[in-house]
């Protein structure tokens, strides 16, 4: 814990680099975790930079195939590579302690967007649906566009995930051929 507190260390105060809001960011630079990237790296991507995962699973809601490893970057996380057959679709940090936006923007950077999102559970769309950006959004996220990330804040406002993201999430709803009644 001394570690975490040194790292931590710094408050940051947080003010204008926070705006919320629906609209685009006007440049996404396509998010890379240890040159893996979201519907670009493979498979074989991910044993070469990564080696044999610490654990194969299949996510909970969609049974996408996942591998899991442990990594520390600088704080403890499991890291989770979603795949389609040979395809990377998802990188993904979970947090083994939620952290506060202080300490996140410690790490990360404080040039980030705070975004409201909703999503559509279209039956089209097997898991959780598909989420997009909307001022009046049940959920909120942690856009960082210069690094292609997106932080999950957990209801008490602590960020308990970070996705890599090819680009942000769409600013309007999805349009779906079946709607859950």
């Amino acid at each position: 814990m001394p570690l975490l507190r040194g790292i931590f260390g710094i408050t940051l105060i947080l003010g204008s680099v926070v705006s919320i809001g629906a609209a685009q960011p006007t440049s996404w630079t396509p998010g890379s975790y240890r040159g893996l990237m979201q519907g670009h790296s493979t498979r074989q991507d991910v044993l070469r930079t990564l080696g044999k995962p610490n654990y194969e699973s299949q996510e909970s809601e969609t049974e996408t195939p996942l591998w899991g490893y442990s990594v520390s970057t600088p704080v403890r996380v499991d890291l989770q590579i979603y795949f389609d057959g040979a395809k990377v679709i998802g990188v993904q940090l979970n947090f083994e302690h939620e952290l506060t936006i202080e300490q996140f923007a410690g790490i990360f950077g404080s040039d980030y967007k705070l975004v409201r999102v909703s999503i559509e559970d279209c039956d089209d769309a097997p898991g959780v649906g598909r989420g997009y950006r909307d001022p009046n959004g049940s959920t909120s996220e942690l856009d960082m566009p210069r690094l292609g990330i997106v932080a999950s804040l957990a209801t008490e406002g602590t960020v308990n995930s970070i996705s890599y993201k090819r680009q942000p999430l769409p600013a309007k709803r999805p349009k779906c051929r079946l709607r859950h009644s």
